[in-house]
């Protein structure tokens, strides 16, 4: 057939003009493409290769089509560093890059055409390689960040590959030759080309071949291609050895058999699919570290493999079975973990410049699912070695199932696990898990987990060893994790448990005094609810019985209770004695020294509940080794209750304690508290009765000087605190205390013990003293118990240095008590100083065993004076019973005769003219009649009262006092009387005594 002619005229000028142009230009492409780019690319790529891998690279010839968009390379080699033998080479590499790279911002390679590669690989002496610099300046680089760059490559070629293996260390070789490899595509972007190869590799190991095959089903819209990949005991060890760098592990053995396939699907305009199903098995793998300890043993690892999308990032694992895994941690001396050699290192973040770059493919978000993870027979062993206890712990029995796994969370997992730790308590969980968010309901089950092997634990921080005790525990646990799961949480995990708790047969030792110090049979903690984000504890019953502990006082005066814990040994801790602790400031002051407010942050209470605490069969033991001889006592039979204990504002707690000491003398305590609120409340009564003292001997001797022969104590307390303010009532009764021998010791008092004791022991040899004591919380150097020793402290004190002060408390008088005072001149008792002297005999007659001095005091310028008028008065009384003698008229003594004013003047007046000194005369030299005074005041001038007059006085104000107390039922060999002293001598200064000079002084002994 004969084709029509088409004939057209070209009469435009400018579509000449465009078309030469057009024609111009594709023949400067070819030029440029054909002749001047070709060896500009190929001196740059000689010059950049040779750079990047410090070896020498040649190139026999570049050419590019620029028409086709295809470059090819012939007889390509690039030397080994030392330039004698080649490392990789190949006789061409033909690449066809699509125009579509244009459009799509990613690369297309419509065939990649590979021929004769050769790799020559040597292993050296020291077991690197002939490129193991490569690698490790690849490894020094930091990662790239961002998603991938999208690529398509397609048609992929290789033929009559070869790979020298040279092991120089071992003096052998192997060769894979005859490598022929097709692959349709490899791409990350949603666009498809014509393949028009099949997926298939084939080649010659050490002679032997290999040859996998794969199907391919190449469409107009898409392409399909498979390639199944089945091992048979292949041993993994064998070829990590040629790992082109070090590997922080050594595989000693381990196998892996596979039944897999691998499916490659590219449908146009979506994203390439590479699938991946079937079996995959380790077996009798066996890992060790570095040194050649054991890491991870596996009897067999199975993954079934339902479907993996390895570039869309899904996975679909139907089964995963881990048989028999043994995992060994270990912690050295340094510190260090066995496992950190495969954790990933932390690099220092780089500040670089930003920088533009090229569109990439949008991250792929991970999605995966397992149907059942299943361990069976698994087993840990930990060791410790950094602590100064080794710890060893063994988990063996471990089985764990996991159903319904999923990144997804939608439906929770079936989760049941159960174990044993150190070969005798077991540890089960079952329930429901969702790893994201998190979220867990699980069951607990714990029986009889033992506390010992956890001892290296304690050690550290305690000066206790725990030598037995189980854990036994079952409840419910509760585990959230998002924004606020409930009112007053945080952001974060949130949680709860709920359940039974018990601390059995638990026993621990005092490390640092070789003794017991806690034990008990049964420790219970009923109905549990604790709960974290938002916290709360709830207890409803806490049960402790048969209990028992220890406090001892070191012989260097430590308390065990203050050294559980381990502290610096350059801060000691000692026991303060009650001297010290009598230095104490006052309550409600600060000592004189300037109290700085505090200012702390308030934080809101975790709010606790614990319905009851019961108490059953305790003791404690108390010993202190720091007196001598050593002091013991037992407190036992204890027993009772707490009910009520809350944070609730306005809650009360009712506690009602009983107990023995050392079997003889009961003890209770009944009070109302709230120890869990911010102002805390106490209400509180406790006695104790009939206490034997002389076992406190040692204490008595130490500090006081003196042994207790006999004596029984019984204290009665009330305390309370509320609003921060303490009010305390403290009754002490003792009975019969007697004290011994004198002890010398250099921590005892200096104050007189027994006159102390004298002045509070009554008639019947009972002690019977209220001791109150008041004082603020807020205060910064508030204690009871420096309070209660200041008190007692400050009562012997008294008792010594104000002891009529003392017993002037007790019976009516005060500090008067001490002395009782007489006119000038006189001896003679008023009737205000008898009242004095009654209640002085009332105190002697309730303090048998007091004795009194009685010491006469003369006023020297006023009883001299006193004296003198003294006389004038008996004489005018011994002229008045000389009268009533004559008259018949008994009168008695002159002392009890009665002057009365108007007898007086004429009594006078006859002592007067009688008196032998020289008198006013009239005129007639007779006696001159004088007014009273006048005759007073001449008597008394020529009088005379000398010292021995004055001392006379005194003796006889002792006397007088003496016989009105005998006469009152003191007994006379208790009363002594001292010499009279003149003046001032041995006086107190008036700032100390009010008290008149002509008196009588008393003190006691």
């Amino acid at each position: 057939m004969k084709l029509p002619t088409i004939n057209f005229k070209l009469n435009n000028e400018k579509v000449k003009k465009y078309l030469v142009r057009v024609l111009g230009a594709v023949a400067i492409v070819g030029v440029v493409g054909f002749f001047i780019l070709p060896p500009i690319v190929k001196s740059i790529v000689l010059e950049k290769l040779g750079e990047a891998l410090h070896r020498q690279v040649s190139v026999k010839s570049l050419s590019i089509n620029p028409y086709t968009l295809s470059v090819s390379l012939e007889g390509v080699a690039i030397q080994e560093r030392d330039g004698n033998e080649a490392f990789v080479s190949f006789d061409s590499l033909h690449l066809n890059v699509e125009s579509s790279s244009l459009f799509r911002r990613g690369l297309v390679v419509g065939e990649i055409r590979l021929t004769n590669p050769k790799i020559r690989i040597v292993r050296l002496a020291d077991k690197r390689y002939n490129f193991s610099d490569l690698v490790d300046e690849s490894m020094a680089k930091p990662k790239s960040e961002g998603p991938t760059p999208l690529f398509s490559l397609n048609n992929i070629q290789l033929t009559g590959g070869v790979v020298e293996f040279d092991d120089h260390p071992v003096h052998d070789k192997h060769v894979i030759s005859a490598i022929n490899l097709t692959l349709p595509f490899v791409s990350n972007m949603a666009y498809a080309v014509e393949s028009f190869v099949e997926p298939s590799f084939s080649a010659q190991i050490n002679g032997a071949p290999l040859h996998i095959l794969g199907k391919s089903k190449p469409f107009a819209d898409s392409h399909e291609s498979e390639v199944s990949l089945d091992l048979d005991e292949l041993h993994i060890a064998k070829y990590l050895e040629y790992a082109p760098f070090p590997l922080p592990i050594n595989i000693k053995s381990g196998a892996v058999d596979s039944k897999l396939k691998l499916v490659f699907i590219q449908e146009r305009d979506k994203p390439a699919k590479l699938q991946l199903s079937g079996t995959a098995v380790v077996k009798a793998l066996n890992v060790i570290d570095s040194t050649g300890a054991p890491l991870l043993s596996v009897k067999r690892l199975e993954v079934n493999v339902g479907s993996a999308d390895l570039l869309g990032q899904k996975f679909v694992i139907d089964q995963v079975l881990l048989e028999s895994p043994v995992i060994a941690g270990r912690i050295s001396p340094t510190g260090a973990l066995n496992w950190s050699a495969l954790m990933p290192k932390e690099k220092a973040a780089k500040k670089t410049e930003p920088k533009l770059v090229a569109q990439s493919a949008p991250a792929v978000p991970l999605e995966w699912s397992v149907g059942e993870f299943k361990m069976v027979g698994g087993a840990v062993r930990w060791l410790d070695e950094s602590r100064s206890e080794t710890f060893r712990s063994n988990v063996d029995s471990w089985d764990l199932t996991l159903k319904n796994l999923n990144s997804k969370g939608s439906t929770p997992a079936d989760l049941k696990t159960q174990l044993k730790l150190n070969g005798k308590g077991s540890i089960s969980l079952n329930g429901s898990v969702s790893p994201f968010p998190l979220q867990a309901d699980l069951n607990l089950g714990v029986d009889t987990l033992e506390l010992l092997p956890l001892q290296p634990f304690f050690s550290e921080k305690l000066n206790v060893a725990i030598t037995r005790g189980q854990i036994n525990a079952n409840g419910s646990i509760k585990l959230r994790l998002g924004e606020k799961p409930t009112a007053g949480a945080e952001n974060g995990v949130a949680g709860s448990f709920s359940g039974d708790l018990t601390i059995g047969d638990f026993q621990a030792v005092d490390k640092l005094n070789s003794a017991d110090f806690l034990r008990w049979k049964s420790f219970y903690f009923g109905k549990i609810d604790v709960a974290f984000n938002p916290d709360s504890i709830s207890v409803g019953d806490i049960a402790l019985s048969d209990f028992f502990a220890r406090v001892i006082v070191s012989p260097e005066g430590k308390l065990n209770l203050m050294q559980i814990v381990r502290t610096d040994e350059s801060a000691p801790t000692s026991v303060v004695p009650p001297e010290a602790e009598a230095k104490a400031p006052a309550s409600g002051s600060s000592g004189g020294k300037a109290v700085t407010p505090v200012t702390t942050e308030v934080k809101p209470l975790t709010p606790i509940k614990i319905g009851k605490i019961t108490l059953q069969g305790g003791s404690v033991r108390f010993s202190d080794n720091f007196v001598k001889p050593n002091y013991t006592a037992n407190l036992k039979k204890i027993g009772g209750r707490i009910s009520g204990l809350s944070t609730e504002p306005g809650s009360l707690a009712s506690l009602d304690l009983r107990g023995s000491y050392d079997n003889v003398a009961p003890l209770t305590i009944v009070a109302k508290i709230n120890p869990l609120s911010a102002k805390p409340y106490l209400d509180l009564q406790a006695e104790i009765k009939g206490v034997e003292l002389t076992p406190f001997s040692a204490y008595s001797g130490k500090y006081a000087g003196y042994a207790i022969e006999k004596g029984k104590l019984s204290l009665f307390v009330k305390y309370k605190i509320e609003e921060g303010l303490l009010v305390a009532e403290n009754r002490v009764f003792i009975d019969q205390l007697t004290f011994g021998d004198r002890i010398e010791s250099p921590d005892a008092t200096k104050l007189p013990v027994n006159l102390a004791i004298s002045l509070l022991k009554n008639r019947n040899g009972e002690i019977d003293l209220d001791l109150p004591i008041s004082g603020s919380l807020a205060d910064p150097e508030f204690s009871i118990g420096g309070l209660v020793v200041k008190v007692i402290v400050n009562l012997f004190v008294k008792a010594v240095t104000s002891p009529f002060a003392l017993i002037g408390s007790m019976f009516g008088g005060g500090e008067e008590l001490s002395n009782v005072e007489f006119d000038f001149g006189r001896a003679v008792i008023a009737p205000d100083s008898q009242k004095r002297l009654e209640n002085l005999a009332k105190a002697l007659i309730e303090r048998p065993s007091l004795r009194l001095e009685i010491e006469g005091r003369i006023d020297a310028e006023n009883d001299r004076e006193g004296l003198k008028r003294a006389r004038i008065e008996r004489k005018v009384r011994a002229i008045k019973r000389e009268d009533l003698t004559k008259k018949g008229v008994e009168s008695g003594a002159a002392e009890s005769v009665e002057v009365s004013p108007q007898e007086y003047p004429v009594l006078l007046e006859r002592v007067y003219r009688a008196e032998k000194f020289p008198k006013p005369r009239n005129m007639v030299g007779l006696v001159k009649t004088l007014p009273v005074e006048e005759m007073e005041k001449l008597m008394m001038t020529n009088s005379s009262v000398n010292d021995d007059d004055l001392l006379e006085l005194g003796e006889r104000r002792a006397d007088v006092v003496r016989d009105w107390l005998v006469e009152n039922e003191v007994p006379a060999e208790r009363v002594f009387i001292l010499p009279t002293k003149l003046g001032d001598e041995g006086r107190k200064p008036e700032s100390e005594t009010k008290a008149k000079g002509s008196r009588a002084d008393f003190s006691l002994k």
